[in-house]
């Protein structure tokens, strides 16, 4: 039974323990040891010892705050600084940085000044608060909750019915947005000022009892003027010995070898972290010195990257200029407006030879003009351009086709230039012919776009204002646009297996949607390439009645449909500004100035294609769409039937 009760006396020590140790003598389980602190043998022992005198003349250096420090280490440092031998100590430490201090106020002792003035926290309840208000004549520091609880109402003083002066006198404080006072002088003063009988008395002791008032009114300024401006001094003296090891920290950050990117930095300085902030409010140890260092190399290695990114973005940036701007000057000079139009930027940007002369040439190394492109260059690298963007076309279509015929691959060379070749852009409405798909621009402003590209991408969009073609796949090809086009080849009498684009745009086909007849705009008239966009966009037109939606133009309606094609089409080309050149000298411009060249300097009065071309790229930009008058008395469009669904 005795070996049972010790072993269960021994488990229940060692229960919590995840990691029980043994007794080297039993075996058995043994309790854990208590913390222990390696303090100095006789640490602040044999001071109290120490002569009186002596004692005075060391404590007299300190700080009322490290005199307050002092008394909270042992019960015998608390009765030496508590005691009356020790007062000239606790006034001699009051004038160490301000002179002239104020005395102690009656009915309380030194130390109880000092606590008074420098503590912290709550003297009633102890708690340490945010927010402590401090009333020297009630000798007392308290939190908010003990002001509402412990003073009372301003209007309780009225009740007093003491003198307007001396109730004037009784101190107060806002608390909540409300005026409390402190009522316990109060009731003793209108004790007094009641008990008297006669007036001359009342009158006797209101002053005196005023002139006391003032007198510890003068000192609470006094009081509350020292404590500020010995704190003041407390902080100064803080941030001096701060800044001192933020010194030693930056001279040891420059002999890690980090001087170079301190002195890179906008202020010359080594940044500070919370971290170090810390560590510097402190005495540095052997212990802080080593955090310090760790926390300087994360610091400074951040730095490094970032400003080494910093740097290789402005060169990149000023060498994407330098591209841009040399670009657009040969294109001006070589291109002659003839066949495609050359390919943006951003795809030249693309091509090998490009992006490795803006990322790969070093960085102290200056770029000739030479090394973009030449005259003789210049033709290949636009065709580069074309082939990358090609591939990219050809992957759209190749893909199209796939998803069309379920799955049968077919030669994208053999279908590209075919009219129901249609192409479908991301946020836009309609379907979309070769051309105009190939000659849209991508613009990338969502961010979550931007977080697709990579930071050389992202750099160049900001130059070039637009990214390569097709950069995050938005044009894909349109199923719904290659059968509505089939459809109207096929109304055309045509073989939508052979038309090309070209063919078809050279016939001109214009259509009338009957379903748009309008009587207050007129008929609506459509290009082959509109009609097929407008047909898509309308919800309520369908692939099974396009030949009842849709009509074809002919005899005197055709006639006319182009007469009014034609001038839209000239107005369209003065509001987009179209810059033309003139095939009679090198001069080119927009089509506003052309004209008025072409009519002061070679006397053509009325411009034709035989006497200005494209400068940038043709074709002339065409209205796909215009209305034509009169319109119909009675729309000859028959509505068809409601949709019926399939029972599910």
């Amino acid at each position: 039974m005795e070996g049972a009760s010790q072993t269960g006396q021994a488990t229940m020590v060692a229960k919590g323990n995840t990691r029980k140790r043994k007794n080297k003598n039993d075996g058995g389980p043994q309790p854990k040891k208590p913390k222990t602190y390696n303090l100095p043998k006789g640490f602040l022992k044999e001071v109290v010892n120490v002569p009186f005198d002596i004692l005075c003349e060391i404590f007299k250096h300190l700080l009322p705050t490290d005199l307050l420090s002092l008394g909270r280490v042992s019960r015998s440092f608390r009765q030496l600084v508590k005691s009356p031998e020790f007062k000239s100590v606790w006034i001699e430490s009051r004038s160490r940085w301000i002179p002239n201090p104020p005395e102690c106020p009656e009915g309380i002792n030194e130390p109880m000044f000092a606590e008074l003035a420098f503590g912290a926290g709550c003297l009633a309840c102890n708690r340490k608060a945010s927010r402590t208000l401090r009333v020297w004549q009630a000798r007392t520091r308290l939190c908010t909750g003990c002001v509402a609880a412990t003073f009372a109402s301003a209007t309780f003083l009225e009740c007093l019915k003491l003198p307007p002066d001396i109730r004037d006198m009784v101190p107060t404080v806002d608390v909540y947005s409300r005026s409390r006072a402190y009522v316990g002088d109060a009731r003793v003063w209108a004790e007094e000022y009641h008990s008297l009988k006669t007036a001359h008395d009342k009158d006797q002791w209101e002053r005196a009892k005023l002139q006391h008032l003032l007198t510890l009114k003068e000192h609470e300024r006094r009081c509350d003027d020292w404590v500020r401006k010995f704190k003041g001094r407390m902080a100064e003296e803080t941030w001096a010995e701060e800044n001192d090891r933020k010194s030693e920290i930056i001279e040891m950050a420059k002999a890690d070898g980090w001087e170079g990117e301190i002195l890179k930095t906008r202020n010359k300085t080594l940044p500070y972290t919370s971290h170090l902030q810390k560590i510097c409010q402190k005495p540095l140890t052997d212990a802080s010195v080593k955090r310090a260092r760790k926390e300087i190399n994360n610091i400074m290695g951040e730095l490094q990257e970032k400003r080494l990114v910093a740097e290789k973005k402005k060169l990149l940036r000023a060498r994407m200029k330098r591209l841009r701007w040399e670009y657009k000057e040969v294109t001006e000079r070589q291109w002659k407006g003839e066949g495609k139009p050359p390919p943006s930027v951003a795809d030249v940007f693309l091509v090998p030879h490009i992006r490795s002369v803006v990322l790969d040439t070093d960085a102290e190394g200056s770029i000739a003009d030479e090394e973009f492109f030449t005259e003789d260059t210049f033709p290949i690298i636009v065709e580069e351009a074309r082939a990358i963007a090609r591939e990219k076309l050809f992957q759209v279509i190749r893909e199209g086709y796939e998803k069309m015929s379920e799955g049968n691959t077919v030669d994208p060379v053999s279908v590209l230039n075919l009219a129901t070749t249609m192409f479908s852009i991301k946020d836009q409405p309609g379907t979309f012919t070769l051309t105009k798909a190939t000659d849209h621009k991508t613009p990338i402003k969502e961010p979550e776009d931007m977080q697709k590209l990579d930071v050389v991408e992202k750099l160049a969009l900001d130059v070039f204002y637009y990214g390569p073609w097709n950069a995050l796949g938005t044009i894909t090809f349109d199923i719904q646009g290659h059968q509505i086009v089939s459809a109207l080849i096929k109304m055309c009498g045509l073989d939508p297996l052979t038309t090309t684009e070209e063919e078809l745009s050279s016939v001109d086909p214009i259509f009338e949607c009957l379903a748009c007849n309008s009587m207050s705009e007129g008929r609506m008239m459509l290009r082959w390439a509109g009609a097929a966009s407008h047909f898509k966009s309308n919800a309520r037109h369908r692939l099974n009645y396009i030949s009842k939606t849709l009509k074809v133009c002919t005899g005197e309606d055709l006639q006319k449909a182009k007469q009014v094609f034609e001038e839209a089409d000239e107005r369209m080309a003065y509001a987009k500004n179209t810059r033309m050149r003139c095939k009679y000298c090198p001069s080119y411009g927009e089509i506003h100035f052309m004209r008025r060249h072409l009519f002061e300097e070679h006397n053509v009065s009325y411009p034709k294609d035989k006497d200005w071309t494209f400068f940038d790229s043709p074709p002339w930009p065409k209205a796909e769409e215009c209305r034509m008058w009169p319109p119909h008395r009675h729309s000859p469009y028959v509505a068809p039937g409601p949709v019926r669904r399939r029972a599910v």
